[in-house]
């Protein structure tokens, strides 16, 4: 018999490839903030990483 387990929060990754239509989405839309974001090279084309919140709720 396996253990049991319990999982207490996730964090989810989402990819989407119109970087101005997801963000009109989710902050105007949605009512998300963004809290920070980050590339790893200085280029439009470079994945784009992004700390979000919504609500009270937000992952550190």
């Amino acid at each position: 018999m396996m253990g049991e387990f319990e999982i207490s929060s996730s964090i989810p990754v989402m990819r989407m490839f119109d970087e101005a239509a997801s963000r009109a989405f989710c902050v105007d839309y949605l009512g998300i903030e963004i809290q920070w974001e980050h590339r790893f090279h200085k280029t439009a084309e470079s994945r784009l990483y992004l700390k979000l919140r919504l609500g009270a709720e937000g992952h550190t």
